[in-house]
């Protein structure tokens, strides 16, 4: 693993198990992937520790936001989950395709806060963990699947912890 890689990997694990608890967390660190990824692969921005900067730049920002109106920016990182999905997994293709995806993510984070924050940030921490990873695209798929499955069992069984029982 290139040193460079290391936030991903961090980033995954952090959005994998705790994405929901921390909701800022997760739209500061969703923030951060999309600024790195519009960076490296928009902009072309060189040397890439200024990727990072303005990629950790962006993630501040949406986080603050996500701090003061939560709603909102559980459409923006729902949207913004939506598109580093469809481009992670999909590679670059038409940007309607990754609008589209966008737009899927806000829609199903405003409609179903708790559980979109659960899904959507347990497929998030699974690919940006397996982004920082050299795997073939076959082992790719299953071990995102796997990683998500984990994330989504272990933040819905916080979920319970939570939630008071009747």
């Amino acid at each position: 693993m290139v040193p460079e890689q290391l936030p991903h990997l961090l980033i995954g694990v952090l959005l994998l198990f705790f994405g929901r608890r921390f909701f800022w967390l997760f739209v500061g660190l969703v923030g951060y992937l999309v600024g790195f990824q519009f960076a490296t692969q928009q902009l072309n921005i060189e040397p890439h520790w200024l990727a990072m900067l303005l990629a950790a730049l962006f993630g501040v920002v949406a986080a603050v936001f996500a701090m003061f109106w939560q709603l909102v920016a559980a459409g923006i990182a729902g949207f913004g989950a939506g598109i580093y999905l469809s481009t992670a997994l999909m590679g670059t293709g038409p940007p309607w395709i990754a609008i589209a995806c966008g737009a899927v993510g806000a829609l199903v984070a405003v409609a179903i806060f708790g559980w979109a924050l659960v899904l959507l940030s347990s497929l998030v921490g699974a690919v940006a963990i397996v982004d920082s990873l050299s795997l073939e695209s076959t082992v790719r798929l299953i071990v995102i699947v796997v990683l998500a499955a984990v994330g989504i069992a272990f933040q819905a069984a916080g979920m319970r912890r939570s939630t008071p029982s009747k």
